[in-house]
């Protein structure tokens, strides 16, 4: 991944020959911007995706919305100045094509429309706002056959953000179940989880483990890719075992956020929510008795972009 600022005339003029896609994923949490450009894989012949760019801004919508039913007008400004510079990095970038994507906070605002005509009318972009079940596809999507050598014989894959949990279930590469729970870490932090969200999304996973007790748990999204960056046992890569998990949790919890941040060089948004997100794949572990979790890694963010690079895949081979 190159940074901006540091490209060479050189390197920023061939930056600008590749085809590049972008993403923008509008979350409960953090704005979050992905570029990634065509390569030509050498040892397959196969064009692929490289990631060029990934910005962050912690805009915690969440905040707002699950406090006050809508989006202030502080942060409103807040993510309208962050999409027009995402827009004017996409310019410099040269990106063919791009997806814009808000989730949980957004769906849930009751002035999110004004957002999206504000920004679109200031910024010249289109801004979707999906429900649950299209967000939890995109996920999918982008894990299947992609991303994992040996794919399980029957998945479950959970994402974990700041306003829900999306949780599908896959068996022999079927898609049998999608549901995105209003469960997520700031949620959680607000204490706006109603108490019979967790008794569904608890027994719905015991149900998986009698019909499938073969089941797999992949976990995406930025809370379990950290966790398994912090787990000091890795014995296998991209394996996060539920020991690991449970050791961190039980370290974690009792810290302040301030200690968190300073003793595992964590982003305070992130220190904020990631005893909350290790919390709920606990409760999943429990339901599904899984020994361990896969983490491969992803997000929204790659499967808008798996989306973008098969659309110019098809178009190309008319």
């Amino acid at each position: 991944m190159q940074s901006y600022e540091r490209l060479l005339p050189s390197e920023y003029i061939a930056m600008l020959n590749k085809t590049n896609f972008a993403a923008i994923d509008i979350g409960t949490n953090a704005v979050k911007m992905i570029i990634k450009s065509v390569e030509r894989e050498q040892e397959t012949k196969k064009d692929i995706l490289i990631q060029e760019l990934l910005l962050r801004i912690p805009i915690r919508l969440g905040e707002d919305v699950f406090s006050q039913g809508k989006i202030s007008e502080e942060k409103i400004q807040q993510m309208t100045s962050t999409i027009k510079a995402f827009k004017n990095l996409m310019d410099a970038y040269n990106v063919v094509d791009h997806r814009i994507c808000a989730t949980s906070a957004m769906r849930d605002a009751n002035n999110s429309k004004e957002l999206v005509s504000k920004i679109q009318k200031e910024a010249n972009v289109q801004i979707e706002v999906i429900d649950g079940k299209e967000e939890a596809k995109i996920i999918y999507d982008t894990h299947t056959g992609r991303s994992l050598r040996n794919q399980p014989n029957t998945a479950l894959y959970i994402d974990v953000g700041g306003g829900s949990t999306q949780v599908t279930l896959a068996h022999k590469d079927n898609l049998l179940f999608s549901h995105s729970f209003n469960i997520g870490t700031v949620r959680m932090m607000e204490n706006k989880v109603n108490a019979d969200e967790w008794s569904i999304f608890q027994s719905k996973l015991a149900e998986f483990r009698k019909d499938y007790p073969d089941l797999q748990i992949i976990g995406a999204g930025g809370s379990i890719n950290k966790l398994y960056k912090l787990a000091s046992e890795k014995k296998q890569k991209n394996i996060l075992s539920l020991k690991s998990l449970a050791k961190l949790h039980k370290t974690l919890a009792p810290m302040t956020v301030e200690k968190r941040i300073n003793a595992y060089n964590m982003r305070k948004d992130r220190a904020e929510v990631i005893v909350f997100a290790s919390e709920i794949y606990l409760k999943a572990a429990k339901e599904t008795r899984v020994k361990y979790f896969i983490v491969p890694t992803i997000s929204l963010g790659d499967g808008i972009l798996e989306c973008l690079f098969k659309k110019y895949k098809e178009k190309s081979a008319q």
